[in-house]
């Protein structure tokens, strides 16, 4: 196990690394010797190379080997050699159990400094870490405690601004049985590399070693152990770009934000600004999302659980909450449960009101409020009819019944059935007032009559009483 730190400028870099080899049997890391390569100067650049010590060396081997140096090339080189590395042992790789591979390519590209990195977590995309601003600078480490490496070399540096002290003294802090042995930097100086700084770094007291008995103990499975190196972290000065993939197949964190999907970052399908703002075509939320507002025309779910929920058109097949509120139609094509009250209109509100019964004839039934007059009326295109197995009860100050020619009946519509009004009954009154008196009385005289039967005597005449 090893590690590297990197200080980058706008302009200058150094890298350095240390020497340690070592291994870990049964839970236990030893030291086995201090004589590890863990840099290589290639042509105009430094690149570290670490992970399982025979797959490391195959990597630089046959790079060094081939005239195209570009880091494309090194990319399929490194997935080449990983994966046949890994099915020759019927091994396969997780994150964050054990990392085979990592590689760190420190260069000087168009008038400034890059830190290339390739790592197996993300399929070995080529990741370039470029600094937008000359006065800034970065400070990267990876391998074995890449959290306190960074620390303490940017705690020293930002304390010193010197780069012999911060590099002895991130080493000193971090070494254990997997770091120590040797310190070895290397500068690129606006292209140029050369060697900076090569000095010991201090052990710790008590470092565990590996044993002659332990190594012919555990030798087949000590040469398939062998690791010194782990990951790439960083900690960053202020406008530190980076930049994975190229063209518009590329993520970037910079200035602007973290944007991926296009070179451009107002043209990113998906891109966050420093205020926190994100643009995304799709997202799939399996936490919580708090005080926030979706905004959207459409929005479907199995259920929406909300104090309130406003928009256009909401499909799902549960809402639960305390409010829903639409300044458009509310259009329900099944049917609608209300537990309690259902309030139509608002407070001090005098617009007219409606509860309409659609119907696709010319007949209209509805149930309508006047907010003028506050006059709640229902009306039917046939009959009306209100059905209790109880008492029915109309109560108010005064009840009007205004029926048309056919008048108003109880039971059935037969005559005997039909309601008097007061001027029916008043009608009676007058007819019955235009005859004679209970108490009158008169005479009435009578002549002599044979009743027109000339046989007859003529006879029964006379004056009589009538009462």
């Amino acid at each position: 196990m090893s590690s590297v730190v990197v200080l980058q400028t706008y302009d200058r870099l150094w890298i350095g690394s240390d020497s340690a080899v070592s291994t870990n049997i049964g839970g236990v890391t030893y030291r086995w010797h201090e004589n590890g390569q863990k840099l290589w100067v290639v042509d105009d650049s430094v690149i570290f190379c670490s992970g399982r010590a025979e797959l490391a060396d195959r990597v630089m081997r046959e790079f060094h080997s081939i005239s195209d140096r570009s880091m494309e090339r090194l990319q399929e080189i490194a997935i080449q050699q990983h994966d046949a590395y890994l099915l020759e042992r019927g091994e396969t790789f997780e994150v964050g159990v054990e990392l085979f591979l990592t590689i760190l390519v420190c260069k000087y590209e168009q008038d400034r400094t890059v830190v290339y990195g390739l790592e197996p977590h993300n399929g070995f995309e080529l990741t370039a870490r470029i600094l937008d601003n000359p006065t800034n600078f970065a400070i990267w480490s990876g391998g074995i405690k890449v959290n306190e490496s960074a620390t303490a070399a940017m705690t020293k540096f930002s304390d010193s601004m010197n780069v012999i002290q911060t590099f002895q003294h991130a080493f000193d802090e971090i070494s254990y049985e997997g770091i120590g042995g040797e310190l070895t930097v290397y500068e690129i100086d606006r292209g140029t590399v050369k060697p900076f700084m090569h000095t010991r770094i201090k052990e710790k007291r008590g470092l565990k070693r590996l044993t002659e008995r332990i190594v012919s103990e555990e030798l087949k499975r000590l040469r398939a152990e062998l690791v010194n190196a782990e990951v790439v972290s960083g900690q960053l000065g202020n406008f530190v770009s980076m930049v994975i993939g190229s063209g518009n197949d590329v993520t970037k964190i910079n200035t602007n934000g973290i944007s991926a999907g296009h070179d451009d970052f107002n043209s990113a399908p998906f891109r966050v600004n420093h205020q926190g703002d994100v643009v995304a075509r799709s997202i799939k939320l399996t936490g919580e999302v708090s005080q926030s507002d979706v905004i959207s025309s459409v929005i479907r779910a199995s259920k929406i659980i909300g104090n309130e929920i406003e928009g256009g058109t909401i499909t799902g097949a549960s809402i639960i909450g305390g409010s829903i509120r639409s300044n458009t139609d509310i259009d329900v094509t099944r049917d609608a449960r209300i537990g309690n009250n259902l309030f139509m209109g608002l407070a001090g509100s005098t617009t007219d009101r409606r509860i309409e019964f659609v119907d696709p004839s010319i007949y209209e039934a509805f149930i309508s409020f006047a907010g003028g007059t506050k006059e709640l009326k229902i009306r039917a295109g046939n009959d009306i009819r209100i059905d209790t197995s109880l008492d029915l009860f109309l109560k108010g100050d005064r009840i009007l019944m205004q029926p048309g020619a056919g008048g108003v009946y109880i039971g059935s519509n037969a005559p005997g059935d039909r309601v008097l009004t007061a001027s029916d009954l008043d009608a009676v009154y007058a007819a019955l007032a235009s005859k004679a008196n209970a108490n009158h009385s008169h005479s009435v005289t009578i002549p002599n009559h044979n009743h027109g039967n000339p046989d007859n005597l003529n006879s029964g005449g006379g004056t009589f009483g009538v009462s």
